[in-house]
């Protein structure tokens, strides 16, 4: 039970830290611009690949346990965990600095 609840607590921490970066203002988007110059040396670079692998592994968890009680059908649970991949893969190409700015204009296209 306690596991269930972490996965919850976790899924719910991940969805507000995502909506957060939805609203940022005209000074954040300055400063994030600014943020796309930094170079990470490669010891960073792994720290946030192992935090990011982490995060990614414990949202699948959740989704599986959203099939297994019946919440999710398996074939929707896998195309968000391809995604995750995706996600991740395109991360790793940009040396795990985000760019949230460009997140922020592909989410306003799908709605």
């Amino acid at each position: 039970m306690k596991k269930i609840r972490l996965g919850v607590l976790l899924l719910a921490l991940v969805l507000m830290v995502q909506s957060f970066g939805m609203v940022a203002t005209a000074e954040e988007k300055k400063e994030q611009m600014m943020l796309t110059d930094v170079q990470l040396t490669k010891e960073q670079q792994a720290e946030l690949a192992e935090l990011t692998k982490e995060v990614i592994e414990k949202k699948k968890q959740v989704l599986n346990k959203y099939v297994e009680f019946g919440l999710m059908p398996q074939e929707k649970a896998l195309k968000i965990q391809e995604k995750m991949d995706q996600h991740y893969t395109k991360l790793e190409q940009n040396g795990f600095i985000p760019h949230w700015g460009q997140c922020k204009k592909h989410h306003s296209h799908s709605h």
